[in-house]
């Protein structure tokens, strides 16, 4: 149950991590940024959204919860990608999206010796092949993320990469976003 200033009615709520959806009587997407003034309490989580009050019925424990994953913040690019405490990362390719430049600041090697991991900027077969060769000399338990272009529109995308990381022996083990366009998949060498 939502009510929504003087109205109520039934929806479902999905938490993401830039906004809450709602679905069923009130269709509306509420950017977690433009919400203020949220507690969670015995009636559910309650907040303001631009004039309006709101308050999703969920109960106590539930809404204790919403509360915390909303005020969490989410992690950053170079905290998901683990580049944090190691800073070693061996980059293949060009880097060329702004976010991910950020993510890597201070957090790279040139030098295959010193890295921990490997981040590799892939568009074909070709470009794989040469992340897997600099992940080569690297110990068999390092990472090798593999950053692609999303969609099914992509030549060379998510799926394409899956496939041909499997058949070097390799499985996927995390996704990261990293913009609207570009997403990274973790992969380990099969034992």
């Amino acid at each position: 149950m939502c009510r929504w200033a003087d109205q109520s009615g039934q929806v479902k709520a999905l938490l993401e991590s830039e906004e809450i959806i709602l679905r069923g009587t009130f269709k509306q997407r509420v950017p977690l940024a433009a919400v203020t003034g949220i507690e969670a309490g015995e009636a559910g989580l309650r907040f303001v959204f631009g004039p309006e009050r709101i308050v999703l019925e969920m109960g106590l424990i539930e809404a204790g919860r919403w509360l915390t994953k909303i005020q969490t913040p989410p992690p950053s690019l170079r905290q998901k990608l683990g580049l944090e405490g190691i800073s070693n990362a061996l980059v293949v390719g060009a880097v060329g999206e702004p976010v991910l430049q950020d993510a890597l600041e201070g957090f790279t090697t040139s030098a295959q010796a010193d890295a921990c991991m490997v981040i590799g900027m892939v568009e074909n077969e070709d470009e794989l092949a040469q992340a897997m060769r600099a992940h080569q000399a690297l110990d068999p338990r390092a990472p090798i993320w593999i950053v692609a272009v999303k969609g099914k529109a992509s030549p060379f995308g998510e799926t394409r990469v899956r496939e041909a990381m499997r058949a070097r022996g390799f499985f996927d083990t995390k996704v990261a976003s990293v913009s609207g366009t570009l997403t990274a998949d973790r992969y380990l060498r099969k034992k």
